[in-house]
């Protein structure tokens, strides 16, 4: 989960030409429809309806924190967001289409793969005979 922290007081969310900024420090960061949450956690940053709706319509939760960090507010799209549809096609290609196994077997043979190589580079670089006879 990709996640935006806004900390700076006197930040600014906005939008341009539907694009949306965010403007801390004299620079200026585009928010893209990467990010999955909006994390508010100032009292001095502002942003306005136009930016709040465009972070509904790309799919971002925006939350509000107190001064404490407790969560005060939130602005969740009614939509269907990325997460539910996500979890909604894992089910599908899982259960339905029941390519579990096979998801689960590429999972662990891409694990103990990468194990082995790193195995492998540590008997390379490190001449000590105990990294030497588990690389090889």
């Amino acid at each position: 989960m990709k996640v935006l922290y806004v900390t700076k007081p006197g930040s600014k969310i906005h939008v341009h030409e539907g694009t949306v900024y965010l403007k801390c420090n004299g620079e200026e960061f585009v928010i893209t429809p990467d990010y999955n949450q909006l994390i508010i956690a100032s009292s001095g940053v502002g942003i306005t309806s136009k930016a709040i709706l465009r972070l509904a319509y790309m799919g971002i939760d925006a939350v509000f924190l107190d001064p404490y960090g407790t969560p005060i507010a939130r602005i969740y799209p009614p939509l269907i967001n990325k997460t539910v549809n996500t979890r909604v096609m894992q089910y599908r290609f899982i259960v339905v289409e029941e390519r579990g196994l096979e998801v689960a077997r590429e999972i662990i043979y891409c694990k103990l793969y990468d194990q082995a190589s790193l195995l492998k580079y540590l008997a390379k670089v490190y001449p000590e005979p105990v990294y030497r006879d588990i690389g090889y």
